[in-house]
Formats: structure tokens, sequence, C-alpha cells
């Protein structure tokens, strides 16, 4: 940062990557000044969990689920409930 312009220090941005968050940092004369965390998610597809290591529910569609309690955004066809674990069941005897 030495050397920098006055100007080219007031927008000087840090992003940090930390495990579901975005660390963006104003840093104003090398001191930040705020610091504001945004949920990104996990890096690798259909997991959830603090450490993005849990699987998410098998019946849910397109394998995506609630980043922290697993719950799934919508059901593969003939599941339904909150974590995809409710089938829907089809009588089809007509006697």
């Amino acid at each position: 940062m030495a050397g920098l312009e006055l100007e080219e220090r007031l927008a000087y941005i840090v992003l940090l990557s930390i495990p579901h968050q975005l660390l963006l940092t104003y840093d104003y004369l090398s001191k930040p000044v705020e610091s504001i965390f945004y949920t990104i998610g996990c890096r690798k597809h259909g997991v959830y969990g603090s450490n993005c290591d849990i699987p998410c529910p098998i019946n849910c569609k397109d394998n995506t689920c609630h980043i922290e309690n697993g719950s799934c955004l919508q059901c593969e066809p003939g599941w339904f409930g909150g974590y995809c674990n409710r089938s829907m069941s089809f009588n089809t005897n007509t006697s």
C-alpha cells in the first residue's frame, strides 16, 4: 500500500474468502472502517453445514438444500416435506 496515491487508497478493497462468507473491508488510510459478511454458500455442490461436509437429503431436487439446516428448496417428483423425506403414495387400484 505504500506508494499508492490517496485516491487509490480510498478505493482499496480487500476481499477475503472464508467458508460460507466473504469479508469485504474498505481500507481508508490502512484502517478498516467497515466489515460486511455475505453468505455465498459452499464451494462444493450438494452439501451444507458450517464445514460444508453434510450431504443434502437424497430427494432434494438438483441436490440443492439450505446452507445452514439442510432443508430442501424443492423436492424430486414423488416426494414432499421440508427434507423431501415423505413419499407421495398413489393408489391405482380401482376395486
